[in-house]
């Protein structure tokens, strides 16, 4: 049996989760679309709590996009502040002031693949 693509990596836990089995779309809706189906599932998931603490502390989600853990943007920032976690810096995107899951659906990857080649990604963008 083959490793899974994150062990090693301290996201193995996304192996495990449901959204994983679900597929993206459901947790990136275009604005206006109803979040609620995303978290029914976050709700089932077995990890909503690595989940919960990888959307706080990272700038993948970077606060703006998606549904994490459960909660939306506005709920994490808010859950952030709550706890006074300062959201990190967003890093490089694919090209300047895009977002990771921007730059995902701009090159047809997940926002997961998009944070493998982060230098790379620095390079192309300078």
């Amino acid at each position: 049996m083959m490793p899974a693509v994150t062990e090693g990596t301290g996201l193995a836990w996304q192996d495990r989760a449901l959204c994983a089995e679900v597929g993206t779309e459901l947790f990136f809706p275009p604005p206006g679309v109803s979040t609620a189906a995303a978290k029914r599932v976050c709700m089932l998931c077995e990890v909503r709590a690595e989940c919960l603490e990888y959307a706080l502390r990272t700038d993948e989600t970077g606060y703006e996009h998606g549904i994490w853990a459960g909660l939306s943007p506005q709920e994490r920032r808010a859950l952030a502040r709550k706890r006074g976690i300062t959201p990190p810096a967003p890093g490089p995107a694919l090209y300047p002031g895009a977002a990771t899951v921007d730059a995902a659906a701009a090159a047809g990857v997940s926002a997961r693949t998009m944070q493998r080649p982060r230098a790379a990604a620095a390079a192309v963008a300078s």
